[in-house]
């Protein structure tokens, strides 16, 4: 049985970034007025709750010669409102709903 952590607690983890990444990241949490902390829970979280096919994709399992006939089949399935793709519209849904209501000129709050 795997060892997960109970609810409520958290559990630290290190990443290596490039410069390149760092600043990505930097980027994003600067126009999005988010720790990095907060941005990457967000990201694994969101990840994490995906279906397979798009984990395969986001981890380069998908063989390239493949990737526009799944990517095609993929964005088919949201437009019809698949379930299993419903986390996915969730997020975004709720992604455009916080930032359709933070103000224009959000501060950055850095990790």
């Amino acid at each position: 049985m795997a060892n997960k952590t109970p609810i409520g607690k958290r559990s630290m983890i290190n990443i290596e970034l490039t410069a390149e990444a760092q600043k990505a990241v930097d980027d994003v949490c600067d126009q999005e007025g988010m720790k990095k902390r907060e941005l990457v829970a967000r990201v694994l979280r969101w990840f994490a709750s995906q279906p397979e096919e798009t984990r395969a994709m986001v981890l380069g399992q998908i063989p390239q010669n493949l990737v526009p006939m799944v990517a095609k089949n993929m964005l088919e399935e949201l437009a019809k409102g698949e379930s299993r793709y419903d986390r996915l519209v969730g997020h975004v849904e709720a992604g455009e709903s916080r930032r359709s209501t933070r103000g224009a000129g959000a501060k950055a709050v850095h990790a």
